[in-house]
């Protein structure tokens, strides 16, 4: 996994990175800062071309993963660390499966309203969007098949 600093080029065609290996998974660790978000929306982006995905599902996928970054960035009350891993992986069948994993210790209460426009957007934008709970923090899971 690496750490993506808020500096510095991206990793690309001129670092020797193939489009063979953005295939692979993508796994990121972000810093947890709102300047990070741009980092993973780049490299979100890059590596679903990479693996073949539309413009529109690219579009969709990023925003939806951006949401989930955001939730993660704006709301902690005692981040353990801070730090957001992103994963990426596309199976044979074509599904994609993104995971959104912050450390948290504690947040504040959620007004359940809130809770539901999260995940309602989130799940406009994939084929579902799901939230667990950890004793460090939340994991978000996201799915959607490509075309």
């Amino acid at each position: 996994m690496r750490l993506i600093q808020d500096d510095g080029p991206l990793p690309g065609p001129s670092s020797g990175t193939s489009s063979s290996a953005r295939r692979g998974p993508l796994e990121l660790r972000l810093q947890a800062t709102p300047q990070s978000a741009l980092r993973l929306r780049e490299e979100l982006r890059a590596w679903l071309t990479g693996v073949g995905a539309g413009q529109q599902e690219s579009f969709d996928v990023t925003l939806a993963c951006a949401e989930a970054f955001a939730n993660a960035v704006g709301h902690p009350l005692r981040p353990a660390t801070l730090i957001v891993d992103v994963e990426a992986s596309l199976n044979a069948h074509r599904l994609l499966t993104v995971i959104v994993r912050d450390y948290a210790l504690a947040r504040p209460e959620r007004d359940p309203e809130e809770t539901a426009l999260f995940l309602r957007l989130m799940e406009t934008l994939m084929e579902s969007a799901e939230t667990h709970a950890r004793p460090d923090g939340v994991t978000v899971v996201l799915r959607r098949h490509l075309r």
